[in-house]
């Protein structure tokens, strides 16, 4: 987003300057007007190196700046002095310049909403979203633990991501090292051999002699057209709206890992719109701001389809219903008729979390023996390949003998 040098006067009539980051002017009047200031005057400007060039924080690190941050207000410690002491105390470096900058822009008169967005790495668009509407009614340090919990949430499962798929990518990195150095270092070494033979070899040591010397040969091409077609997808898919569409909706149809995605994305965005309805947004904004944390553009439109049947009258179980099962509708349906809208969403949430933690069994489980019997596979082709031949010349010779 482009960045904005800016004149606001408060309501006593005090002209401030300051820089913002937001899609337009008319969104920087808006931000300045949750803070209590009236925009007079916007230019765009290019943004200082510093501010663009802010580490990435991971979600351990947010989590803690959250956590702590929420216990120092709730212990009554003023926000500037929260602000300051954890960028005094934090021992990682770039939470401790985040904390930091954090600071000076509350000294130049930010609303933390604000102050946060301009550092990059805090938050997205969504908690701060979150941020500015519990500023407005005076419950943030309530807003502040909903976004610890979330982003805790949000930790926990990439952690059981990261832990399941350690494995098998541990025997693909096995499979593919051992297969690259029996064919560049072994097989050339005994091709001389096996085509001395008087006998006729094998189809197996053809193949594998085939192998070896396109291997020897255009091994480069194979981290070059991985590579190359990685980042072909990823181009086109940020370029082409198209393509992302086609892409996200052929994800969903894969056996396996299809639904694990459409399970994911719809736990996040319930849990999203429950925090965000806990922080008092109006409904079609919330679900607006959630479908947008969705990750797939398929499921994002289901979900933007759902709040247009909001805004035209649907009651939210109806709305959701093409994205929901038959026990997530009638929990949905009884949160909407006693007024407990974002416990029951927060419910369907943890429920589809279960079934992801379940589905992430599934799949390791049927991952492992596979990735196995490949590896063992390969190995047993290159073994018997390379021995089967030398064997069979060396029976002909004891029998000659």
């Amino acid at each position: 987003m482009p960045l904005y040098a800016y004149r606001a006067a408060s309501a006593t009539g005090r002209i401030q300057r300051g820089e913002s980051t937001a899609a337009h002017e008319q969104e920087l009047g808006q931000a300045l007007l949750t803070a209590g200031l009236t925009l007079i005057e916007a230019r765009p400007r290019s943004a200082p190196p510093l501010r663009w060039l802010s580490p990435i924080l991971p979600l351990a690190a947010r989590l803690d700046f959250f956590s702590q941050l929420t216990d120092l207000l709730e212990a009554g410690v003023k926000l500037p002095d929260a602000i300051t002491s954890i960028s005094s105390s934090e021992p990682h470096p770039a939470l401790r310049l985040a904390a930091a900058r954090v600071a000076d822009d509350l000294q130049a008169g930010y609303a933390l909403s604000m102050a946060l967005a301009r550092t990059s790495g805090l938050l997205t668009p969504v908690q701060q979203a979150m941020i500015e509407a519990s500023e407005q009614d005076g419950s943030l340090p309530r807003a502040l633990r909903q976004l610890a919990a979330q982003v805790q949430w949000q930790l926990e499962l990439q952690q059981l991501l990261s832990r399941a798929l350690r494995y098998p990518l541990f025997l693909l990195c096995v499979a593919f090292g051992v297969t690259s150095f029996m064919l560049l270092a072994v097989v050339p070494q005994v091709t001389a051999l096996l085509q001395s033979l008087s006998t006729e070899l094998p189809w197996p040591t053809r193949l594998l002699l085939l192998t070896a010397n396109l291997f020897q040969a255009w091994w480069w091409a194979v981290p070059l057209l991985a590579s190359s077609t990685l980042g072909g997808i990823v181009l086109l898919r940020r370029t082409s709206s198209a393509t992302r569409l086609w892409l996200d909706r052929g994800l969903l149809t894969l056996p396996l890992a299809g639904r694990l995605q459409r399970e994911t994305a719809l736990a996040r965005y319930h849990k999203t719109l429950a925090a965000l309805l806990t922080s008092n947004l109006r409904l079609p904004e919330a679900m607006q701001a959630a479908a947008a944390t969705m990750g797939n553009t398929a499921l994002r439109e289901q979900a933007l389809h759902a709040r247009d049947k909001v805004l035209a009258g649907s009651s939210l179980t109806n709305a959701l219903q093409p994205l929901l099962d038959a026990r997530s509708q009638q929990i949905l349906l009884v949160g909407e008729q006693s007024s407990r809208l974002a416990p029951a969403l927060d419910i369907i949430s943890n429920h589809l979390t279960t079934r992801v933690k379940n589905r992430i069994d599934t799949m390791i489980g049927a991952l492992e023996p596979i990735l196995t019997v490949l590896v063992g596979g390969l190995l047993a082709w290159v073994v018997l390949a390379v021995l089967g031949p030398v064997y069979g010349s060396l029976a002909v010779l004891g029998r000659g003998l």
